[in-house]
Parts: structure tokens; sequence; C-alpha cells
């Protein structure tokens, strides 16, 4: 994996690269890049394609470890991000972020290894979920975590994933058979990828996507669709 570290104690930033250099996994070792500002971790971030982040939650300059993380939440963006804190009491400031884990300083070995590995391992799992249909072209596989959602136009299928939408002639009830249970319903027209929800909004009416989409929840879905977030949310939250 290709791993941001940003920390402004490079003390901080060389102990962790150490440790993660001793984590490997099927022999493969991580890339690693450190930053000692929010800034300087910003400015770059477009030029890696981050596969973790480790960020202090206080730093000096313009922005602190939270905000350079909403600016990349705020892109649509899900990478997971751990960070890292001297106080437990913070932690509860990085929610809105959606933080994959929160770290204490000075970080333990062991708990660094087991949060990377968990990241490592749900990676391997979502890579191993493809779903493939049948065009006019051949098979076409999409991994089910770039789908945001699938969008019925008639007879017509979209499929919004972060990179584009594809369209085919198959029915909605056809689509919801190859999904798993992280797919809900909130209308008729449409099938939502749960991990992919930001918020809820309007009174349970309102589903805002990770790039910005906002999607309807029909009064005749909406207490099956919150069951079912609700349900999932659950189940995922056990397995972590």
């Amino acid at each position: 994996m290709l791993i941001g570290i940003c920390d402004d104690d490079e003390r901080v930033c060389n102990s962790l690269m150490s440790l993660l250099k001793e984590h490997t996994r099927g022999g493969n070792a991580h890339r690693i890049k450190a930053f000692f500002t929010a800034d300087a971790l910003w400015f770059s971030y477009e030029d890696y394609r981050f596969d973790l982040l480790i960020l202090d939650i206080e730093m000096p300059g313009d922005m602190n470890g939270l905000q350079v993380a909403g600016k990349i939440r705020a892109r649509g963006d899900d990478i997971p991000i751990v960070m890292l804190t001297n106080h437990e009491r913070y932690a509860v400031q990085s929610y809105d972020v959606h933080p994959f884990h929160y770290l204490l300083k000075p970080v333990d070995r062991e708990k660094l290894f087991e949060t990377v590995s968990r990241i490592e391992e749900q990676r391997e799992i979502k890579s191993r979920e493809i779903i493939t249909l049948k065009t006019k072209d051949g098979l076409l596989r999409i991994p089910f975590d770039s789908i945001l959602y699938f969008e019925s136009r008639g007879h017509l299928l979209c499929i919004h994933t972060r990179e584009r939408i594809i369209t085919k002639y198959m029915s909605m009830t056809d689509i919801q058979r190859l999904c798993d249970e992280r797919f809900i319903q909130p209308h008729r027209s449409y099938l939502v990828n749960a991990d992919k929800i930001e918020r809820i909004s309007d009174g349970y009416a309102v589903l805002h996507m990770i790039n910005g989409a906002k999607l309807p929840i029909s009064q005749k879905k909406k207490e099956e669709c919150i069951r079912s977030l609700m349900d999932y949310t659950i189940s995922a939250d056990t397995m972590i």
C-alpha cells in the first residue's frame, strides 16, 4: 500500500515509518510518504494515489489534520484515514470526517499493525467483489466498491461509478439479484451502495452521496430503507 503520514513532529513520522517498514503482508513492503504540515499534504494530494492516510489531529499552519481530512472527504474520496491524537477526547472531533480508526500517541506497535492489517483485509475483500455484466462489446467487470448507485430510466439502467456512468438495458429487479446487502433501495428508481452515503437529510427524505448527488427516499420505501441501512451499518461495524 501507499501510505501517507502527516505529523509536525519529525520524530513521530520517523517512528511510524520505521514501524510500517516492519509490517508486510505476503512479503510486500509498504511505500511511505511523510509530510510535516497538513498544508504540504494537501498541496501534493493529487500527485499520489494513497491507500491509507495517517494524520495528526493537531498541527500548526493554515490547516490541521481534521481540516485536511474534511477537504479530502468533500472531494468524495473515501480513502481510509487513521487519526493520531494525544488525548482520547480529541477523537470525538474526528467523527465528521469518518475516520477508519484513531491511535493514541505514542503509537503502540501492535495496535498500529492491527489497524493496518484490517485495512488491508478490507481492501482484499473488496477487490474480489466484482459484478460481471454482458454488453454488446463483451463482458464488463465492475468492482462493487466503485459503484455509487444504480438508476433506472425506463428500460435503461444507469450504473453510476466514481469515474463514469455506464448504461445497459436491464431491469432494476435483475440487478438487485446480483447485488449484496450493502445495496439498499430508497426509491423504485434507485439502488444505492450504503457505503457511499454521506448523510440523510430533510426528515429522512434525501440521501446525500459522497459525490454530491442527492437521491430521494420515497414515503413508501422510507421505513424499509432506514431499517436496511441500520441493519447493514450494525453488521459492518460488527465485522470491523
